[in-house]
């Protein structure tokens, strides 16, 4: 067609479908649609629909300087069949990051300077992304060796509230790492299906993390609270301990089922920023982001309070740590594995999750090397009471010893710290174990 020639809009139809950010199948369209009855001034068509977002309809309508009915771009040559522009990720830079993609060879249209096309094969080749996505692995990788450490040395076994928090730990390096397991880290338009499924899981699991660790925490404030006292009926404590498991999962599976049916009906809010390694929702669903964040933050308080209390019944029995009944360093390797988690609260900066997910596993690595070596290890008997054995033998393969006027074994051989931490923690046992024998013999009474 050429510049004097008109364009018969009776017989052609225009289309032009402004697609979400992810969304691959053309034939749903946005939630909101914007309809121009008269777009073009001299290229009239009834049937012409322009589909996008509000926000997006607005841009395009102000940065082209058109009011209702204006013309807003010029076509040339040859009428444009079906031509899908898709809007940048990065909602900043809406402009610059356009991405069109022609369906008809034969088309040849000018547009405005601001919405020049790119090339529709760009990929993300953010710093940031990377040292993120390194990050990430490096924590799943340290937590899945962690997991399978703990199952495979079975002569030490944990506790339950261990292994919930490792493995919610795994869930959350998961998430994170959901584009990169699905070969889509370098695409800036990922799949809708695993981009809307990453962003529900990743405000789902910082909260499940928060609520493992509470559970962590907890027991074993309440374990260094008995270690005196009558460590009260089995039965009391497995229901606990259960809770302490079951509970941060229970508020998992809502929120992140809640968050995923948010972003089904909100499909513009999905997005996947220029560089972020991973998937959330826009400023027009911040529902799922905001109570996250405050579910995270409320759990993670009582982490920070149950720490201090913890540090204030060791100073009161100073003379159990100095003995080594609870080796010092177990306590400060669980106080600094806490307090990296209470880093989560209010963090803004993406890279925190990584990083925090680092320092756990290596303390969680270390706290584990220290059940092995001492048999802090978290075991319910039946007697009921946690983290120590009251069989007749000693916890570790001792040295032969005898008692000294203060009740302390003394090696014959070794007169090593080992020793005396191993004969250490029978003498503490068999205190706790008559103390609580006694208290129920005078209640009988």
């Amino acid at each position: 067609m050429g510049k004097g020639e008109d364009w018969d809009s009776r017989n052609t139809s225009l289309t032009l479908c402004f697609l979400s950010p992810i969304r691959e199948r053309r034939d749903i369209l946005i939630d909101r649609a914007l309809f121009l009855d008269s777009w073009l001034d001299k290229y009239t068509s009834l049937s012409y629909r322009l589909f996008l977002p509000h926000s997006l309809g607005l841009l395009l309508r102000a940065s082209a300087g058109a009011r209702h009915g204006d013309k807003a771009i010029t076509l040339w040559q040859q009428p444009v069949l079906q031509t899908y522009i898709r809007p940048s990720l990065d909602p900043s830079s809406l402009i610059s990051k356009q991405q069109i993609f022609d369906t008809s060879n034969t088309i040849s249209h000018r547009l405005p300077r601001w919405l020049k096309p790119m090339a529709t094969n760009s990929r993300i080749q953010s710093p940031y992304v990377a040292v993120f996505t390194a990050f990430e692995l490096f924590g799943l990788c340290g937590t899945v060796l962690m997991l399978l450490t703990a199952m495979i040395a079975r002569g030490a076994p944990r506790h339950s509230t261990w292994f919930s928090v490792v493995f919610s730990f795994l869930i959350l390096t998961t998430s994170y790492c959901l584009l990169l397991m699905s070969g889509n880290i370098k695409n800036p338009n990922p799949p809708f299906s695993i981009c809307a499924s990453q962003a529900a899981l990743v405000y789902a699991a910082p909260p499940l993390a928060a609520g493992t660790t509470l559970g962590l925490v907890t027991q074993i404030y309440y374990n260094i609270s008995n270690l005196a006292n009558e460590p009260g009926t089995s039965r009391r404590r497995r229901f606990w301990s259960i809770l302490f498991v079951i509970l941060p999962y229970l508020l998992y599976f809502p929120m992140a089922i809640g968050s995923l049916l948010a972003g089904l009906n909100r499909p513009d809010a999905v997005q996947r920023s220029v560089d972020s390694a991973y998937c959330s929702f826009n400023d027009d669903l911040r529902a799922p982001s905001r109570i996250g964040s405050i579910t995270t933050a409320v759990l993670m308080l009582p982490v920070i309070a149950l720490q201090a209390a913890t540090w204030v019944k060791l100073r009161r029995t100073w003379r159990v740590v100095r003995e080594q009944v609870v080796p010092l360093g177990t306590v400060v390797r669980v106080l600094t594995f806490t307090l990296f988690g209470a880093l989560c609260i209010g963090a803004e900066v993406d890279t925190t999750p990584a990083t925090v997910e680092i320092a756990d596993a290596i303390f969680c690595t270390h706290f584990k090397e220290q059940c092995d070596e001492c048999n802090f290890d978290g075991r319910e008997d039946n007697d009921g009471f946690f983290g120590f054995d009251f069989t007749d033998r000693a916890p570790l393969d001792c040295p032969p010893g005898t008692l000294n006027k203060d009740g302390v074994y003394q090696c014959k051989k070794h007169g090593s710290a080992e020793c005396r931490q191993c004969y250490g923690w029978k003498k503490q046992i068999t205190r706790a174990r008559t103390a609580a024998k006694k208290a129920g013999r005078s209640g009988k009474n």
